[in-house]
């Protein structure tokens, strides 16, 4: 399991730096070819679409290697039981706030999903879909409380059912709809 671990957490720093190299490398290639007046019309949009994937696999990252920042200036001078509680009540109003995000996300996703990026003939979905991914990915990392590897080693179905559950919203939205359709008549 510790290898999987390995991999799973290489992986996901993999990915976040090619996708900040090729940020960096396709934004100056930009700007270089628009001062040549040969402007790459499909740099801004693959920037963009990278950049939203890279935000949320970041956070999710950083949740995971305790990387936050926070403010514990006050919260330190308390009791430890009285830390433990705040602990818990901060924990809640983050999920709660990834909960939004998430349901939010959901819909932009689902509203976008006919939206395209003309210069790179995707849908904007793909970009909006890193929102509910992404937070769904942090809140459970945030939710565990535990290790890397625990979050692996038994977070992984979850990981696995909420992509197939975004992804078969995101295809079949008139699925999800079904019922409010039905009671509301739209």
């Amino acid at each position: 399991m510790k290898k999987i671990y390995e991999q799973f957490c290489k992986l996901e720093e993999i990915i976040a730096l090619v996708l900040l190299s090729g940020i960096t490398i396709l934004v100056f290639v930009a700007a270089v070819m628009r001062t040549l007046n040969m402007p790459l019309n499909w740099a801004q949009d693959a920037a963009l679409v990278a950049f939203a994937w890279l935000i949320f696999l970041g956070s999710d990252i950083a949740m995971r290697g305790e990387g936050l920042i926070g403010v514990d200036l006050i919260v330190r001078k308390f009791p430890m039981t009285v830390q433990k509680v705040l602990d818990v009540i901060f924990k809640l109003i983050i999920i709660a706030f990834l909960v939004v995000l998430v349901v939010n996300g959901y819909g932009m996703t689902v509203s976008g999903w006919s939206r395209q990026i003309t210069t790179l003939g995707i849908s904007y979905s793909y970009v909006t879909m890193a929102v509910p991914v992404g937070t769904a990915l942090y809140a459970t990392s945030d939710i565990m409380g535990c290790s890397i590897e625990d979050t692996i080693r038994y977070g992984w179905p979850f990981y696995l059912a909420i992509v197939a559950v975004i992804i078969f919203m995101v295809i079949f939205p008139e699925a999800v709809l079904f019922l409010p359709n039905l009671v509301y008549g739209t």
